[in-house]
């Protein structure tokens, strides 16, 4: 069965909402700032042993210390990263030797990753 009536034009009207180019270039660089107030310090690190650079920011919403350290080990780009939250019986002095703990932990990690395919095949008992 087939209709052969009229038929009734529709018409849509859709209105973007949006902001403006000028609002959200004014929103980015409120965000930039933000993240730029975020950072402590930051430290490039150049000696024998290592090349890298380490961000050390506060999160304002917990009062937490983050680090960041990206760094060239044995010619593979590495990125550490640790947190010292805040405890309501800790000062700055015990966050920042907590998250020298954390980021000595991972950094170890990494290094020892890196050693794992040697000590493997040292510890071979064909090598013994």
């Amino acid at each position: 069965m087939r209709y052969d009536g009229p038929t009734v034009p529709a018409t849509h009207t859709i209105i973007e909402k949006g902001m403006s180019p000028a609002e959200a270039v004014k929103l980015l660089a409120e965000f930039e700032k933000a993240a730029r107030d975020k950072i402590i310090g930051s430290l490039a690190v150049e000696n024998q042993l290592v090349n890298g650079q380490i961000i050390i920011e506060r999160e304002t919403s917990t009062r937490a210390i983050h680090a960041m350290l990206k760094l060239k080990i044995n010619g593979h780009e590495r990125q550490i990263s640790a947190s010292a939250p805040e405890n309501t019986m800790s000062d700055l002095g015990d966050r920042v030797a907590r998250l020298r703990r954390a980021l000595a932990d991972a950094l170890a990690e990494v290094l020892l990753d890196e050693l794992h395919g040697p000590i493997v095949s040292a510890l071979n008992p064909r090598n013994l």
